[in-house]
């Protein structure tokens, strides 16, 4: 680092950002702008101006994203690019498919990442400051595409802002210098590029979150190092101390935040229908009473920590559930320090499934209800669906609904959390549905994308999805519990195309990848009753990879009925490949432990195939065949074990060949053998 009272008299921020013992940065007085990188840990960090454009880029190389900030290097508003890297050439040139989004100018953010496409960078970007690296003066090229994103023609400097996926991007202009910064709300690490606004050499910065306060304030610890001037790479990473970034710093516009409710005596009663955006504060005790519907157009921001507590026994018409109808939105953020937690009123001890009706979001995406919308469940004013697959329902993320559910009728129900049409605009990811008396997640139809999901104790499916949906999911935990579940039948995944015409369009067809589900078959109680891993069935198609199936009491997959052996399979029967279980595990499946099948009479002898002849071509399909193997995981007592030992090692497919947004993984199920607890510090295993 340079001159520190040179450096601390430039960076007097005027948003109040308490620097413990130096600035944050400032810009070198030497230093190639175009050859800047620095690596810290998993991530890299690169400066460099092409074709007229700031490229200020982190690539998390833990998870194979690049996220950052491309404008002018006139310092004019920028474009945010999220990008998930497919693969790395033989040269080290990086292909991935991007996003990318507009600063945000109005409250809040309606602008949203939209596709770009496959980008490749090459070799040559990620570099530490070789020759190879420089830029060409002559055309100002390093042999990337000549605009990877054309900066916006407008946009308000100071207020741009997006987030997509567990990624917030921000781009500030603080006393001429400019914070292009990304916020990793997974690892709680914050990295960027400070530099002045005309376009200087920059420096990085990166920062683990320590904490964060009431008001969204992030205390975190920094380190930062200057652009590379000569190779290798010298001056390295200085620490810097903490800092404390205001929660104004990560807000999605300039207008900041809606208006905190009123909540005297430290409680606010929330009732009937929210007609404007408002903000719930984690300060205050927030109680849902009755049904709460969120009209179209308004967003409620739930601030992290929050917790929203639901009225059993609610004194307006029940049940208390908090419904985000079609074009409303939910911006509930948390942190795994700081998870946002919608449960029970009653008191610990005494809560139970059922006790409130849930979280509802309704979105605009496809369904394939006739007419193309469908009605929710339980809620007859209330519709979903539409021909938006981009449609944004808001924010889900390290939230945790639990003790709800409510069965209205014979087939009319509400979940813990339901997911109603729901668009790949809307962010999901490290999200628990915990004890619920019917489904823990349920989709009808939609298009959202999500990561890190957990859906326990639920008394009827853990995931169920049905009329259209054509969702993804990585990284998903299922588990039953045997003191929750229903007497009629109870799967880990139920999966449906559409129960009044099983070729329905768009058919519903899935896509998972890592997924851990865990059978109670030694938990006692109705473990035992028609209890299912994988339940196949009214025409839907479907993939599956690099997940676990065991434990279950009665089997391990059912195929029902000959529209879904048709997806499923040829005659002969060979497969389809469009109803598919790749590179996954089966075991410990039925009371013989060897059930990981169960043919069902619905499909008949002119099926195309039946249960165990879908399984056995699955256990054939080179090369990466289902396989049976113990992978150490255990469902015999509440809570299981969901960690796999090293059988559960498998690099026999890659995920990102099935979704460009999924992580290529080295292992089946969910989490990795001898790898991090993703459910630490925000999930909960309580029973009542």
């Amino acid at each position: 680092m340079r001159d520190r009272s040179r450096a601390s008299a430039r960076i007097a921020i005027a948003i109040a950002i308490a620097v413990a013992s130096a600035a944050l940065a400032a810009a070198p007085t030497v230093g190639a702008r175009e050859s800047g990188f620095q690596s810290k840990g998993a991530y890299d960090l690169v400066s460099k101006d092409i074709n007229g454009e700031r490229w200020a880029m982190t690539y998390d190389t833990d998870s194979r994203v690049i996220t950052g900030n491309v404008f002018p290097v006139d310092g004019g508003p920028p474009q945010f690019v999220v990008c998930d890297v497919l693969s790395i050439g033989g040269q080290g040139e990086v292909t991935a498919a991007c996003s990318g989004a507009d600063a945000c100018t109005a409250c809040p953010c309606g602008n949203g990442f939209s596709p770009i496409g496959e980008v490749t960078l090459p070799s040559s970007f990620f570099e530490t400051c070789d020759a190879a690296a420089q830029v060409d003066e002559a055309d100002g090229s390093v042999g990337a595409p000549t605009s990877f994103l054309s900066a916006p023609a407008g946009g308000a400097r100071e207020s741009g802002f997006q987030s997509k996926g567990a990624y917030d991007l921000v781009s500030k202009d603080i006393n001429g210098e400019r914070w292009a910064m990304t916020y990793d709300t997974d690892s709680g690490v914050i990295t960027g590029n400070v530099f002045p606004v005309d376009g200087g050499a920059p420096q990085f910065v990166v920062c683990n979150v320590l904490s964060i306060g009431g008001g969204g304030a992030i205390t975190a610890d920094c380190s930062g190092a200057d652009a590379c001037t000569a190779c290798p790479c010298s001056q390295g990473w200085t620490g810097l101390g903490q800092v404390t970034l205001p929660g104004s710093f990560f807000e999605s516009c300039s207008g900041g935040t809606p208006p905190v409710i009123d909540c005297p005596g430290g409680n606010a009663i929330v009732s009937g229908v929210i007609t404007s955006s408002q903000t719930w504060p984690s300060s205050c005790n927030v109680f849902l009473d009755g049904t709460v519907f969120v009209d179209a157009g308004v967003e409620i921001f739930v601030q992290p920590g929050t917790t929203v507590r639901a009225r059993k026994n609610p004194s307006n018409p029940p049940p208390s559930a908090l419904i985000v109808r079609r074009g409303a939105r939910i911006n509930a953020s948390g942190s795994a320090g700081a998870p946002i937690v919608f449960t029970s009123d009653q008191p610990p001890g005494s809560r139970a499934a059922g006790d409130w009706g849930g979280l509802v979001l309704n979105g605009s995406a496809p369904v394939n209800c006739p007419g193309g919308e469908c009605l929710s469940e339980g809620l007859s004013d209330s519709p979903f669906g539409g021909n938006d697959p981009n449609d944004s329902s808001g924010v889900l993320r390290y939230v945790r609904v639990e003790f709800a559910g409510r069965v209205l009728s014979t087939d009319n129900e509400l979940n813990v959390l339901s997911l109603n049409g729901v668009g790949r605009g809307t962010q999901i990811d490290h999200v628990q549905a915990l004890i619920g008396l019917d489904d823990g997640i349920e989709w009808f139809g939609g298009t959202v994308g999500a990561k890190y999901l957990v859906a326990t104790g639920a008394a009827d499916d853990q995931f169920d999805l049905q009329i259209g949906t054509t969702a993804s999911v990585q990284f998903g935990y299922a588990s039953q519990y045997g003191g929750n579940l229903d007497s009629t039948g109870s799967h880990g995944i139920e999966l449906d195309n559409n129960e009044n015409g099983f070729d329905f369009e768009p058919r519903s067809n899935p896509h998972f990848c890592n997924v851990t589900v865990i059978g109670c078959k030694d938990q006692g109680g109705n473990c035992s009753v028609d209890s299912t891993g994988a339940l196949l069935r009214r025409g839907t198609a479907g993939q599956f990879w690099k997940s676990i199936v065991t434990n279950m009491g009665s089997r391990g997959m059912q195929l029902r009925d000959a529209a879904t052996a048709a997806v499923a399979c040829n005659p002969g029967p060979s497969l389809t490949g469009n109803l598919m279980f790749r590179d996954s595990i089966f075991w410990n499946n039925g009371a013989s432990g060897s059930t990981n099948c169960g043919n069902h009479s619905t499909t008949g002898p002119d099926a195309n195939c039946n249960s165990c002849q879908l399984y056995d071509l699955w256990k054939a399909n080179s090369p990466a065949p289902v396989f049976e193997s113990d992978p150490g995981v255990s469902g015999s007592s509440w809570p299981p074990n969901p960690f796999p030992n090293g059988n559960a090692n498998s690099s026999a497919i890659d995920c990102s060949t099935l979704d460009p947004a999924f992580q290529s993984t080295g292992y089946v199920g969910a989490f990795a053998p001898g790898g991090a607890d993703w459910m630490q510090g925000w999930t909960s295993f309580a029973v009542n």
